[in-house]
């Protein structure tokens, strides 16, 4: 129930000027923003291919040991 009167409150602030229906609001990603991401998707494709190299190893290891 406090949504409508922040809501309301944002909405008759000084944060709203200058903000009228014909704005058009534009997401805009910064370069860091990108390199995070794709350092997070490196990082997991190197935490996957350690897994399976580690149960490669695992596998190896225990068909010598037979």
């Amino acid at each position: 129930m406090q949504y409508k009167r922040i809501i309301y409150t944002v909405g008759n602030s000084n944060a709203m000027n200058g903000v009228s229906a014909d704005n058009e609001i534009v997401e805009v990603r910064a370069w860091w923003q990108t390199a995070i991401v794709v350092l997070d998707v490196v990082f997991c494709l190197l935490a996957a291919l350690s897994i399976f190299m580690l149960v490669k190893c695992i596998r190896k290891s225990k068909a010598t040991q037979e």
